[in-house]
């Protein structure tokens, strides 16, 4: 057990786990290592190939010049993003594969 997290083998055991227990598990991974929280399941990420990262920079240029002047801004994998509620008493926290950003 580290962190109050369960293992069996390198995968820790299947049950839901929390955007806060995620953070807490990776935290003490090798970076070398990526993981997703997908509906409370942790999972452990292949890294994409080359034909991937090409289209993923394609998407990224175009997404940069259709927001060009404007308040938001493309952001590329991995990105941690946490939001909050109105009453910020309660934050939602994801990991995001690409996303825009706007203030």
């Amino acid at each position: 057990m580290v962190n109050n997290i369960e293992f069996q083998s390198d995968i820790p055991i299947k049950r839901k786990y929390t955007a806060e227990e995620f953070f807490e598990f990776t935290e003490n991974t090798p970076e070398n290592e990526r993981y997703e929280l997908i509906d409370g399941r942790i999972y452990l990420m292949a890294s994409p190939n080359v034909n991937h990262q090409r289209i993923i920079r394609k998407i990224l240029r175009k997404l940069e010049d259709y927001l060009e002047g404007k308040t938001c801004e493309p952001f590329m994998s991995p990105l941690d993003v946490v939001l909050f509620e109105k009453d910020k008493k309660r934050s939602v926290s994801a990991c995001a594969r690409n996303c825009v950003y706007c203030q």
